[in-house]
């Protein structure tokens, strides 16, 4: 068990940063807010990339609370995670937490390292929280905690919640016209990572993307 103090201990490479270092299968974080900081790369969040990189699975889940939503909200960053993800072509991937039995928000600031090594944390992962904050938390190494607040993680992490796909309401247009279909109105309690379109209702792709454009040379109702 190693405590940390904060903001005393928060930054030692003994603490923290070696907790997210020796990560070598996987790294499941749940954070009430990311955020950057002012002048420099949030150094929790580029250990996590950085353990990416190197191979581990890591698991990212924020909250789902209205004011955390929006300009520099959870939803940007989880945006930001899962293209850094694309781009890189590594094992992480971002989450904001679904609405699960009734859970509607994480004020949690946890993570778990290989399923072995958790820590219990009141730290938030911003400037202030690490650098200014009286904070505390504790790591724990040890198989069946690990084991408990794993399972408990994968419950939180699930998604439960069908997409709902809305290509608009109908449309009466020219033959020859150019028309625009768009998605924009489809929703996903986690992420919309991709628009297929399926035209001529064979079952197969036949567009992608949230909005396309479309001429129709015959007469015809289509769906």
């Amino acid at each position: 068990m190693t405590p940390v103090i904060g903001p005393d201990t928060n930054m030692k490479n003994s603490t923290v940063l070696d907790e997210i270092r020796s990560a070598e299968e996987s790294i499941y974080l749940q954070q009430y807010y990311i955020r950057h900081w002012d002048n420099e790369e949030n150094p929790y969040l580029k250990e996590i990339k950085d353990a990416a990189r190197r191979g581990v699975e890591v698991k990212v889940l924020l909250d789902s609370t209205w004011y955390h939503m929006g300009e520099n909200g959870n939803d940007e960053m989880v945006e930001e995670l899962n293209g850094f993800a694309d781009d890189e072509e590594v094992d992480l991937e971002a989450r904001i937490l679904s609405d699960y039995q009734g859970l509607t928000k994480s004020h949690n600031k946890g993570m778990i390292v290989d399923e072995v090594s958790v820590m219990v944390s009141t730290i938030n992962w911003n400037a202030n929280s690490m650098l200014r904050n009286r904070e505390k938390a504790v790591i724990i190494e040890n198989d069946q905690i690990g084991d408990y607040y794993s399972d408990i993680f994968l419950q939180d992490w699930r998604d439960l919640i069908e997409p709902i796909a809305d290509a608009g309401g109908e449309q009466e247009v020219t033959v020859g016209e150019e028309v625009i279909l768009s998605g924009e109105n489809s929703w996903d309690d986690h992420e919309i990572v991709e628009y297929r379109w399926d035209i001529n209702g064979n079952g197969d792709t036949d567009r992608k993307g949230e909005e396309i454009t479309l001429v129709f040379e015959e007469e015809g109702t289509q769906k």
